[in-house]
């Protein structure tokens, strides 16, 4: 938890007022968001399956396929040519 303090002190200064807080509300809903359907993913795979596989091979499919597609994520401004 020391990590706390540094994390949520950075969008404020990156950003303007207006911004840090729409992007602490864009942390926390993410947060939310996969505190809700993470585990009722795992239970509903679980309860079809009969194993809890199924459901963390699911959610560990999804954090790959997130971290690919950032990681091979294309910067598409236009480039001056010289």
């Amino acid at each position: 938890f020391a990590y706390y303090p540094a994390f949520w002190s950075m969008p404020t200064m990156i950003l303007s007022e207006s911004a840090a807080a729409a992007t602490f509300g864009l942390i926390n809903s993410v947060g939310h968001a996969g505190g809700f359907f993470g585990p009722y993913i795992i239970g509903d795979l679980s309860t079809r399956t009969g194993s809890l596989l199924p459901g963390f091979a699911f959610i560990a499919c999804t954090r790959f396929h997130v971290l690919y597609s950032l990681l091979t994520r294309h910067d598409h401004k236009s480039r001056a040519v010289t």
